[in-house]
């Protein structure tokens, strides 16, 4: 396309959106009506009455949770969840490599998956208990590799894009061995750790279908909470039994991730933009909870709160990361 045309298509796109968005979504126009309106170009006026931002104020530090002491600072010596915790923090207090030594680093190992073909590309963050390493590879399986060797323990097939963008090792309890919680493009799915295994008390045969996405899970005592799409629910980490589910995407989906609060029993979820992701004329209202931070009560799904970025977005500008929970000293307090 030549320029100029390309300028007369972006202008014409720009020029013909949708009424400005009020505070509650407007009512769907009829199939009669839709072509007409759709196409109909917005109130000069009006659109010259808004302002340009909205501008939240930030907190006070009245406003601000006070801290509970956790997490702990043992938390930060393991790396059971993608992204280091449940917190996202991507942290830890090792300190074997350091400033000093980090320059003389070497390779120690490199490890294969030998997949029968490169099916996907890798967003996960690895994560590493009692000394294995799990991940999934281009080939659409789930690895557990000696992370002080390289060497393979075993791989498993679990389905498309297992763990994608992140998995979780529960380690289990009195009744039950430890598994990997993750999710692939269609079920969240648990897996032996040491075996590779489904753990077949799971959902259907280790699968609970519906529940799939593709960020890592969170867990809050026996629940573990994921989103699939605009989704967000809650399942039994033991039986995989669905506890609670709320579709709140407003249009959007959780594609970076989930935060968790685990003392207070808080889950932070990110939603994007909703779809069609560059033509906002068709998504009529105030697109609510996406290219938003929702935070939910892990036990029964209530939204507590939610922060909207964009309202009504044409430019796919989500929220790009998980939510990260930080304690921060002010004033000393």
């Amino acid at each position: 396309m030549r320029l100029p045309t390309l300028l007369t298509a972006i202008l014409i796109v720009t020029r013909c959106l949708a009424a400005p968005p009020t505070e509650t979504p407007t009512e769907t126009p009829s199939a009669e009506t839709e072509p007409n309106d759709h196409w109909a170009i917005e109130d000069a006026r009006q659109r010259a009455a808004l302002p340009l931002y909205k501008i939240i104020p930030a907190a006070t530090p009245q406003e601000l949770t006070p801290a509970n002491g956790y997490p702990k600072r043992d938390a930060y010596t393991t790396w059971h969840r993608s992204h280091g915790d449940a917190t996202n923090s991507r942290y830890s207090l090792l300190d074997q490599i350091n400033r000093d030594n980090v320059a003389q680093l070497q390779v120690a190992w490199t490890y294969y998956s030998d997949d029968d073909a490169w099916k996907t590309n890798l967003e996960c963050n690895p994560i590493i208990a009692d000394g294995v390493m799990y991940a999934p590879t281009v080939g659409d399986y789930l690895a557990a590799v000696n992370a002080a060797t390289g060497e393979e323990i075993w791989i498993s097939s679990v389905g498309n894009l297992p763990a994608w963008r992140g998995l979780l090792y529960w380690p289990g309890d009195d009744d039950h061995a430890a598994r990997l919680l993750f999710s692939t493009d269609s079920a969240l799915c648990a897996i032996d750790t040491e075996t590779g295994h489904p753990v077949t008390s799971f959902g259907q045969e280790g699968r609970v279908a519906g529940a799939g996405g593709y960020v890592a899970p969170c867990i809050f005592k026996n629940i573990v909470v994921t989103a699939s799409g605009g989704v967000v629910g809650g399942y039994d980490v033991i039986s995989g039994e669905s506890l609670w589910k709320k579709d709140i995407g407003g249009g959007g989906n959780c594609w970076a991730g989930i935060a968790m609060d685990q003392q207070r029993g808080i889950a932070y979820v990110q939603f994007g933009a909703p779809h069609p992701n560059f033509d906002g004329s068709r998504r009529h209202g105030s697109n609510q909870h996406s290219n938003s931070v929702v935070a939910l009560q892990a036990p029964n799904g209530q939204i507590l709160w939610s922060f909207q970025e964009i309202r009504h977005g044409i430019w796919d500008l989500d929220i790009p990361a998980p939510p990260n929970l930080v304690t921060i000293t002010r004033s000393g307090r």
